[in-house]
Order: structure tokens, then sequence, then C-alpha cells
């Protein structure tokens, strides 16, 4: 309802002019009347007096007198209106505190739940085995879904199986991918993801240098890597060798795939765009770890390599912004915690290490005598660390008391019939965590933490 620049305003019809002063006296959404306000009721007036004379040259008393109104309506308006939007602002500010005092709360509430649970775990420390799916070859990688209603395990036989967890001691499959294009199928895989913002999405990558996006509803396949062909003849390029790892970002369509050929590659997958080139690395790249919601870190992914060596690299120069060294041997495993800013590593020098990325210090080193440690992941609630071992009598380890100077040891996982190369976190609805471990003797099994509230025997694994 406003005026072309330079436009003869007396010619605005009266209508027009009333309209416009009723629907600009307070800018909607804000706290501020719009006290300019006044210029629609000067013109609304000069269309009055544009308004023909009469014939003794003057303007018609009923126009002057409906002049006088405007005004007064006017004024009543727009004190009506700074009240109302007085009014308004005040409700706001008071929603704003309550809404402020409800967070404090939340994160109150959060944090005693947090000490209840650690409270619980260091009396009743404990895991149960719920069920043991069997597979066709060597299972090499396990995922739960954010929602941690699916398990994926990868399989040396080039087979991605999806599993429903809505049962836990009767998993159930869904799907098996496999051939990706007709005729093509994938070959041994090596790890497989969850997207953290797209749940339908499941990523796995392979011995044959590509890396897989399955979409487990639709069924569709995207490849990234060497038999990658768009609908215009191009390729995305990709790795030159075996690929071993991929983790997603937390908050974008993005991912890191590590190879064999020593580089990590940072994706748009949404796009089908290889963003990034990441080098630094002497020798072949294993694991890749986003920083998840950390503010300060988002555009930050680490990679660690059979060089020994962690890497911490900013996606968006592609540059090496920390290096961090301390494991004798290769680096197999890497995960990230949020709630203590935690990186930690798995290495087949027999020890676990996690880092403070606070300081990039190294804060705690925990020896696993006589073994061979692969992947590592923190729970979900951030209070457990798991690492699957190579070594039969350990299976898996579950540690906690990760913010303290020394974790305890709280469960170690036996059953498995050789090496146990990944493991997974969930969480039950009624906030247990259960893990999920991918072995190589074909097995993929899952584990619930027991609840003594819920009257289960504990089982010392």
């Amino acid at each position: 309802a406003g005026f072309p620049e330079g436009g003869d305003r007396s010619a605005l019809p009266l209508q027009g002019c009333l309209n416009s002063l009723t629907g600009a006296v307070v800018a909607r959404g804000t706290c501020q009347p719009d006290i300019n306000g006044i210029q629609y009721f000067d013109i609304a007036v000069a269309a009055l007096m544009a308004q023909p004379m009469d014939q003794g040259g003057g303007y018609p008393m009923n126009h002057v007198d409906t002049a006088v109104q405007i005004e007064q309506k006017f004024r009543e308006f727009r004190a009506s209106s700074e009240r109302l939007v007085d009014s308004i602002c005040k409700e706001y500010r008071a929603l704003e505190q309550q809404a402020m005092h409800l967070e404090t709360e939340i994160a109150q509430l959060d944090e005693t739940n947090q000490r209840l649970k650690h409270d619980m775990r260091r009396q009743f420390p404990g895991f149960q085995p719920v069920a043991s799916v069997r597979h066709s070859a060597q299972v090499h990688s396990v995922a739960v879904s954010k929602n941690s209603k699916l398990m994926a395990s990868a399989t040396w036989k080039g087979e991605l199986i999806v599993w429903d967890l809505g049962n836990l001691k009767d998993p159930q499959k869904t799907h098996v991918f496999r051939e990706w294009t007709w005729g093509k199928e994938m070959k041994g895989l090596y790890a497989a993801a969850f997207s953290q913002i797209h749940p339908s999405i499941v990523g796995c990558t392979s011995i044959d240098q590509n890396v897989y996006m399955w979409n487990y509803e639709t069924r569709q396949c995207d490849v990234f890597g060497k038999d990658d062909k768009r609908p215009n003849g191009t390729s995305t390029g990709g790795h030159k060798d075996e690929v071993n790892g991929i983790d997603f970002h937390h908050l974008r369509p993005a991912m890191c795939t590590v190879s064999d050929d020593k580089t990590g590659l940072y994706w748009d997958y949404q796009q089908g765009k290889l963003v990034r080139k990441l080098v630094g690395h002497t020798k072949s790249v294993y694991s890749a770890s986003f920083f998840g919601t950390d503010h300060g870190l988002q555009d930050s992914v680490a990679t660690c390599a059979f060089d020994s060596k962690i890497n911490v690299y900013d996606v968006r120069s592609g540059n090496i912004t920390k290096s961090l060294e301390g494991h004798k041997d290769e680096i197999i495993g890497l995960d990230y915690c949020g709630r203590h800013r935690l990186l930690a590593s798995g290495s087949d020098d027999g020890c676990i290490m996690t880092w403070d990325v606070r300081k990039w210090q190294k804060l705690h080193t925990i020896p696993l005598a006589n073994n061979e440690v692969k992947r590592v992941r923190f729970s979900r609630d951030g209070q457990m660390l798991a690492a699957s071992c190579a070594e039969l009598s350990l299976g898996v380890v579950v540690y906690g008391n990760l913010g303290e100077a020394t974790p305890r040891q709280m469960a170690t996982l036996e059953g498995h019939k050789d090496a146990v190369f990944d493991v997974s976190w969930g969480e039950t609805e009624d906030g247990r965590a259960i893990l999920a471990s991918g072995c190589h003797d074909y097995e993929a099994r899952v584990w619930q933490e027991i609840d003594p509230r819920h009257g289960e025997r504990m089982l010392r694994m």
C-alpha cells in the first residue's frame, strides 16, 4: 500500500489512504509502532483537500469535518496500537524469561539424570546378550540408526543388511543390498554408517574403491567413486584404492570417507559432489570422525591412519589444523564425544587413547595387554566407551568414568569366536544403552544394559 517514488500522492484515492493508514501503524512482528504512520494521515488529508472546491472557492464543510474526524480517529488508533504493542512486548519478554527458566531446569534435570545413571552403573555394571544374527561371511562393520530402531551390518561378501530392532531379542532382516545396478555387485565391505540427517540413508565402503549410498526405503543406490557415472557422463572422482571408513556430518548433507590411497575425501552427498581432498597421511587412512554438533568444530573432521597419527582438517580449506601423536602402531578406530569434548582412538598397539579437544592434549591412555584395539565408540549419553578387540578373551570392553582421571572398566562382553571389528551404540525407549558388535565369526550381536529397577538378573560377561 505504498506510493511510487515521485508519484502524485494527491491523486491517491481517499479509501486507499485510509487503508494505508490503518495497515501501517504497527509493523507486524516487531515491538515498535510505525511512527511514520502520521505521514499517511497527512496524505489522507491532502487527498481530501484535492477534492474539487465549491463555487465559493472553499472546501465543503463536510470535507473539513471529515479531516478532523480522521485526525481524531488516527490519534486514538495510534494510542491504542502503542498500548497493544507494549502489552505484547511485555508478554513476549515474560515468555522469554519462562523459556530461559525451563531451559535451565531441563539442563539441571539432564545433569541429575546423568548422575543417577552414572551412580547406578557404578553399583550395577553389566550387559546381557539379547540377540545374535548369523551372516554368510565375516561381519566387518555394524551401525545402529539414530532412532535406535534399525541396525545395519556390512560383510566381507559385499552384503549390506538392514535389521529391524523393534524386538531386540529377535531382530528381523528387512533389506539385503548387494547388486547396486543390473549385473554389478558390491565387493567386500569395510564400514557402514547411517546418515545423521537423512534417516533412510545408509552408506558403506568397499574394497572395490567405491562408496555406496543406499536408500533402504526406495532401494535406490548412489555410487561415489571408481564406478560412478553421472547422467551427464561425468564422474565425481573418488578414491584410488580400497575405502576403509565413513562418517556423516551431524548437521549437513556431508560425509567423509578414507582409503588405502592415503587420503580422506569430504563429500556433499546430496549434490553428488566431491568438495575437498584431505591429504597429509603417509600410510593407509582407516577411520574418520566429525565433531558432532560442537559449534566450534563444525568445519573440522579427524582422520586416523596406519602412520600412527591423527590429523584434524579444516574442510573449508583442506588444511591440517592439528596432528596428534602417541600411538605406536596402526590406528584403526576413532570417535568423538561432545559431552566431555573427547576424541577417542583405538590402535593395534593395544591401547585406547582419549584426547581433550579443548587443549588438543592426550587425557587418558588405557592399555589392553596383548591385544589389538579395533574400532571405538562413545555411548549416546557420553558416559561409556566401547572398544572392539582382536583378542577373544576380551571381545568387547566397556569403560566408564570418562570425565575422571582414570576411566573404569565396567564390563567385558565375551561370546564371539573371532576378532570383533566394530561396535555401535543405541538406546532403548526407557534410556538403557544397547550395543551392537560385528565379528569375523560371521555374527553380529546385540547387547542390552541391565537395569536393576526392572528386576533383571545381572550377568557378568
